[in-house]
């Protein structure tokens, strides 16, 4: 049995007291779940039982004897492991290389490395717990869930006993939630004990024992799961009436669409032209974006196939579908990381009589091609404003040239009251210190900052990437409204939207409410481009997409 007891952690960059006296625990064989609001401390709780951060005072016991834990190793001989949110493995390496890495595996005398021991000892512990991994397969390959099963045995075969997952469900599909809460129980019931960081109560509450919910620092609520309910978690998390929805959302009007011949006995499905109706909103409706027969074909990403869309200012668009049928490839062509094989992407006239389009972006839940783990929250929120120096950007802020003072250097006051101002439109300035380094803070508030920072470019098109990943119910409200301003501003918004399913309609993750928003909506299936009908979400259910519809139809 791992218990903390009056933990008290405060950060010494801003002198915000993360944890105030905070007491956890847990047993073999159980899931006990941290809940909170972004900002309430459930990960630095688990980051000090991780070995990740040292307390100013309390204690850690392990069955019943005091333990301290200066680094993640020290942890991790005591049986204690953390899943990150995404897993740090070798993405080169197989699924059975990244878990024996580490691990002692040797023959001929203690001297060599024995490679066929080592795949064997994986297959056999995958078949303990039930996983469906390839051993063979290469990590980069894997999905998301497949990536954190594999952490989750790296762990077990290096001794772990007790596993923290920090937001195991963000980033994930409908399916792969499913698999996720089957890990849980399988580690359950091997008598392993699994902590759960989670704000999406409706994911995990099913199969937690217990639960601790966290509001600035301290416990607000601890109890069986028999104890409380899913409304009774959201009340402690807030302490207010924050539980109710989140803004209105719209109704999506048709996009004009063009029928391929039915092959289902008289079924049709509508294959998007690209040139959506929608009237006319405040005068704003002008393409912003033009994307014309778009073909992208480059490994390891799914290819596209003469994808055609408009972006208009004014609009929000919303694209869903999985990941692996397209979609990461049609957000990172948009995005400018992909070279389209074929086709055109055009950007319109810019606003404000400037010479070039600019392009705002934020990756899947504010993902590694967003921020650099290793520098500051201030470096990662300066990082476009000092590179527009020979841009001659200046948005009005009050300081000369982004930030450059007039002999060349850095104004690194100015760009510290800069980052400083985005923090505190993210409304974290009570808990995020512009000192402190990104790998510090939780997948939540970097979420939040980089909308902030991105929001900040002025930028005539927006491209975000499920962004309500790792948001609580506050913050989804607030990025609801900002990308609403945004294009009411005159905007044009492209919302990529993965893993939908209508069995999932108002959870906390937010892709419906999402949806919610867009003027017009699009599914991306096996590399094609399609309307979606009056915002219907259900075609892409469990990622089975058209293919899957049209048969149910058909019976």
């Amino acid at each position: 049995m791992i218990e903390l007891r009056d933990i008290t952690k405060t950060y010494r960059e801003n002198g915000v007291r993360a944890l105030s006296g905070v007491d956890f625990s847990l047993e073999p064989g159980e899931i006990h779940t941290v809940a909170g609001e972004n900002g309430a401390g459930k990960s630095t709780l688990m980051h000090v039982l991780g070995g990740y951060l040292k307390p100013d005072s309390g204690k850690i016991l392990v069955n019943g004897q005091p333990r301290h834990f200066p680094l993640p190793a020290s942890a991790l001989r005591a049986g204690i492991g953390m899943v990150r949110q995404r897993p740090s493995l070798v993405d080169t390496f197989s699924v059975w290389e990244n878990c024996a890495l580490g691990v002692t595996m040797k023959s001929g005398g203690d001297f060599f490395f024995d490679r066929r021991k080592a795949r064997d000892a994986t297959g056999a512990m995958i078949e303990k717990l039930g996983f469906r991994l390839p051993l063979d397969a290469k990590a980069g390959t894997l999905t998301l869930a497949g990536q954190k099963k594999t952490a989750v045995l790296s762990l077990v075969m290096r001794g772990a006993s007790y596993f923290i997952f920090d937001e195991p469900f963000a980033y994930l599909r409908h399916d792969e939630k499913d698999e996720m809460r089957s890990l849980f129980l399988s580690l359950r019931n091997e008598e392993k004990g699994v902590a759960v960081i989670a704000h999406e109560i409706r994911e995990i509450l099913p199969v937690s024992d217990r639960v601790t919910v966290l509001r600035n620092g301290r416990v607000a609520l601890a109890g069986d799961k028999s104890e409380v309910d899913e409304a009774r978690v959201i009340r402690a998390m807030f302490a207010d009436s924050t539980d109710t929805p989140p803004v209105a959302a719209r109704t999506a009007p048709s996009a004009r669409t063009t029928e391929t011949a039915p092959s289902d006995g008289g079924n049709k499905r509508k294959e998007a032209n690209g040139r959506g109706e929608t009237g006319k909103k405040n005068g704003k409706n002008e393409t912003a974006l033009s994307v014309r027969n778009l073909c992208v074909n480059q490994l390891p990403f799914y290819p596209l196939e003469h994808i055609s869309l408009e972006a208009r200012r004014g609009e929000i668009t919303g694209i869903a579908g999985m990941r692996e049928s397209g979609v990461e490839t049609l957000e990172l062509a948009l995005a400018g990381l992909l070279e389209p094989e074929g086709g055109s992407i055009e950007a319109a006239a810019p606003l404000n009589g400037r010479n070039e389009a600019r392009t705002a972006y934020i990756g899947l839940g504010g993902s590694a091609e967003a921020f650099a783990p290793s520098l500051s929250v201030r470096d990662n929120l300066i990082l476009h404003e000092h590179q527009a120096r020979t841009g001659g950007r200046n948005h009005g802020r009050g300081w000369h040239s982004n930030g450059w003072n007039n002999l060349g250097f850095l104004d690194t006051k100015a760009l510290a009251a800069f980052a400083t101002s985005l923090v505190e439109k993210a409304g974290l300035s009570a808990s995020v210190s512009i000192a402190a380094p990104a790998s510090s803070l939780s997948g939540g508030m970097l979420a939040r900052i980089i909308v902030e920072r991105e929001l900040a470019k002025d930028a005539d098109v927006l491209l975000l990437s499920d962004p309500s990943a790792g948001l609580d119910l506050r913050a989804l409200n607030t990025l609801l409204q900002k990308i609403r301003a945004f294009a009411d501003s005159g905007g044009a918004v492209i919302l990529f939207l993965s893993g939908v399913s209508p069995h999932e309609t108002g959870n906390p993750s937010g892709t419906h409410e999402l949806a919610g928003l867009c003027d017009r909506l699009y599914a991306l299936e096996s590399g094609r481009l399609y309307a979606l009908e009056d915002g219907r979400l259900s075609l892409i259910e469990h990622g089975r997409g058209f293919a899957a519809e049209k048969e149910s139809r058909g019976r």
